[in-house]
């Protein structure tokens, strides 16, 4: 099974393929009409790429968070805020029960952490205040903070925040504007954001990796 991180860069991959494509598209000459495809037609590429990509942050802390557990678990044993998750999860004492092995071949954390996985499906982790909620059960406090720091870019979360609230637009409301008419997208903008989203990605996994064993 691949890693968080590995699973985030190759999606992210994805969405920089897609913003290249309107590139090489848009610059594209046919012999007939229409010669060139419409900027506004082209632009969906871009809308198509900012949801893949945010889709690609979210997912990656619920999959660090399901990665590490296991391991956690083992070493520290649960936090009174991992247990509060465990029961949101619907981990009530038949369940708790039914995770006891009855044979030597029945791995009961790998049952759990399928449990914690269904339930974090539902968990959106685009708002830093949640994805530090979520690590700080594991004793990470101050995780988007500190990614930020150890990034040198104190505006790193406002950048990713203000991507974030575009693919809201695009996912919500088809982005339109007030009028109903579509809104500009700049891809360079996009591509910008994506670029800061992977640093920050980058420097949380370093973090979580150093501190949470």
């Amino acid at each position: 099974m691949p890693s968080a991180k590995d699973t985030f860069d190759r999606t992210m991959k994805r969405a920089f393929t897609q913003i290249e494509l309107y590139k090489r598209l848009s610059n594209v000459k046919f012999k007939k009409e229409p010669k060139k495809i419409p900027k506004k037609d082209l632009s969906e590429l871009v809308r198509a790429a900012l949801v893949l990509g945010i889709s690609a942050f979210d997912a990656y802390f619920t999959n660090k968070f399901v990665e590490k557990l296991i391991p956690y678990l083992r070493k520290h044993g649960p936090t009174d805020g991992m247990v509060k998750i465990f029961e949101q999860a619907g981990l009530d004492t038949r369940t708790a029960l039914e995770l006891i092995p009855k044979d030597r071949n029945e791995r009961p954390y790998r049952r759990l952490r399928t449990l914690v996985d269904q339930h974090l499906e539902r968990y959106v982790t685009q708002k830093f205040k949640v994805v530090d909620e979520l690590f700080c059960v594991m004793g990470l406090k101050n995780l988007s903070r500190n990614a930020e720091k150890k990034a040198g870019r104190k505006k790193l979360q406002r950048s990713i925040e203000i991507a974030v609230d575009r693919r809201h637009a695009v996912v919500h409301n088809g982005d339109l504007n007030s009028h109903g008419n579509l809104c500009n997208i700049d891809y360079r903008e996009i591509k910008k954001r994506f670029d800061e989203v992977v640093l920050f990605v980058e420097k949380c996994d370093e973090i979580i990796n150093s501190r949470v064993t």
